[in-house]
């Protein structure tokens, strides 16, 4: 199963989040979609809050064990950066919130 949990600031910002897992849905080989999905999700999240928000975020990341993805980004920027950030966050949470709906079995939140 994958596990996310996630962090938020005093301005109810998202600062962390926490990929943990793999989602075993498909048979071992095979395309997992809920894995691909949330790869491409988070992955692409963090690629666009550098490409369009002029920041960088501390990622740590391994794939071989276990499957892990560790987000952390300091509000530093310019207010419309930061707006920016935010607005990325919040669509990987909302969308990643989405893929638990309807793979409920494979992935998990907390907040």
């Amino acid at each position: 199963m994958i596990k996310a949990s996630f962090k938020r600031d005093s301005e109810d910002r998202i600062t962390d989040f926490l990929l943990t897992g793999h989602a075993d849905y498909g048979e071992s080989g095979e395309l997992d979609i809920v894995c691909s999905a949330v790869s491409a999700i988070s992955i692409g999240t963090i690629n666009n809050i550098e490409a369009l928000a002029n920041s960088r975020a501390n990622i740590k990341l391994d794939e071989k064990n276990g499957g892990y993805l560790k987000f952390h980004i300091d509000y530093d920027k310019t207010s419309e950066e930061n707006h920016d950030i935010s607005l990325l966050l919040e669509n990987f949470y909302l969308i990643y919130k989405d893929i638990v709906k309807q793979y409920s079995v494979f992935a998990g939140y907390s907040d």
